[in-house]
């Protein structure tokens, strides 16, 4: 399978240079505007036949049509959304290494309770304009913060930390400031891919509100699983409830060439499972539900009474209210999470609720998603990821 992306001032020029090179077998993956530079089509053609894995099935598949769509041109800068494209050096690879399995260390894992507890706290004013009339530079500091989005009471605590280790020549240094906070707060978030863990296969399971990108998400992972990582991969699908869900996996599957089961309910999840043979990976999406959907949160703790080992994802839109990610994370407090997942920070430009949401849940970050197109627009995250994206939103609001 060949996928590439064509650069043309309109759109039906794209669509001239598509044919061109892959000629009538051409899929269209995804367009976007990009301003002042016309449009961008990916496409996709098989061009590696006899792989012996579903290639080709999707030869004959038919996405909607994007062209009628008014793709985002929004853009996060400077960073790159496509990370996962990139090689990686010896370092970076450790460095993911030794994030994802090395426990947090003791004062570390007890900083990080004591910020959770303090989610949501109440402290007094009093106390606060007592610090920051001693500390008008952490002053600025904690209004920028409050303005992305985070915790009044988890920022003024934080720069309260960040005070204890800042000379008196240290708090008149903005820049400085700033870089000791981007390190404070890399301390306080862990992420975690989807990390093999001696099952096969490894089973992954999506879960959230209707709305937030669940089954676009699980595309991605597969594509770049499939395609980049070389590994066999399925689909399994629990979300019965919309037929367009099902159909849009369906197509996602034989564009990508993966098999892709339905489960006709949770009842049938470990058997739909277990009868999944030869693969690495086990992408599950679910129906997207309200959290306050008690029918629906009682039938999801079933998955984990089956006595299959699943890694679970939890969805969160990077562009929800903050109440209503707090709200979220409580009821999902009876599922067994095992990481957040945030999407949709292209249509936002604060980022502060993602960190509130790693506090509060203290569950690690597995990855982010940047926009609607397939496999491009996702990245595994990381600590400093996170951490620029709060300081862009700090300079964002000046």
């Amino acid at each position: 399978m060949q996928i590439k992306k064509f650069n043309a001032a309109d759109i039906n020029e794209a669509l001239r240079l598509v044919k061109a090179e892959f000629g009538g077998e051409a899929v269209i993956l995804s367009t976007r505007s990009i301003k002042g530079k016309g449009v961008e089509v990916t496409a996709a053609a098989d061009r590696e036949t006899g792989s012996g894995y579903g290639a080709g099935a999707y030869a004959h598949a038919a996405l909607p049509d994007l062209k009628k769509a008014s793709p985002s041109t929004k853009t996060i800068e400077p960073w790159n959304p496509r990370n996962l494209t990139k090689p990686e050096t010896t370092q970076t690879r450790n460095s993911k290494i030794e994030t994802r399995n090395a426990p947090p260390a003791p004062d570390l894992h007890r900083e990080l309770k004591e910020l959770k507890d303090l989610m949501g706290s109440l402290v007094s004013h009093g106390q606060q304009d007592e610090f920051f009339k001693e500390n008008k530079r952490l002053s600025e500091v904690q209004n920028k913060l409050v303005s992305t989005g985070i915790d009044e009471t988890l920022s003024y605590k934080m720069l309260q930390r960040l005070c204890e280790k800042l000379t008196s020549k240290e708090m008149e240094d903005m820049p400085g400031i700033l870089r000791r906070l981007k390190q404070f707060i890399m301390r306080q978030v862990t992420v975690a891919e989807i990390v093999e863990d001696g099952h096969r296969p490894k089973v992954a399971i999506f879960v959230g509100p209707t709305g937030v990108g669940k089954t676009t998400t699980i595309a991605k992972l597969a594509a770049i699983n499939a395609i980049k990582g070389k590994k066999k991969v399925a689909l399994v699908t629990l979300d019965t409830y919309r037929i367009a869900a099902v159909e849009q996996l369906k197509v996602y599957a034989r564009i990508i060439g993966i098999p892709v089961h339905v489960a006709g309910s949770l009842g049938d999840f470990a058997k739909t499972v277990a009868g999944v043979k030869g693969v690495d990976l086990v992408l599950v999406d679910t129906a997207g539900r309200g959290q306050r959907d008690r029918v629906h949160m009682e039938e999801l703790r079933q998955i984990y009474k089956s006595g299959i080992p699943v890694e679970t994802h939890l969805v969160i839109s990077a562009t929800a209210k903050e109440k209503d990610t707090m709200d979220i994370i409580r009821r999902y407090k009876g599922v067994k999470v095992d990481r957040l997942l945030f999407t949709k920070l292209d249509e936002t430009s604060t980022y502060g609720g993602i960190f509130n949401a790693l506090i509060a849940s203290g569950k690690p970050v597995s990855y982010l998603t940047t926009g609607q197109s397939v496999p491009e627009d996702i990245e595994a995250a990381t600590s400093e990821r996170v951490a620029d994206l709060i300081l862009s939103g700090m300079r964002a609001e000046g």
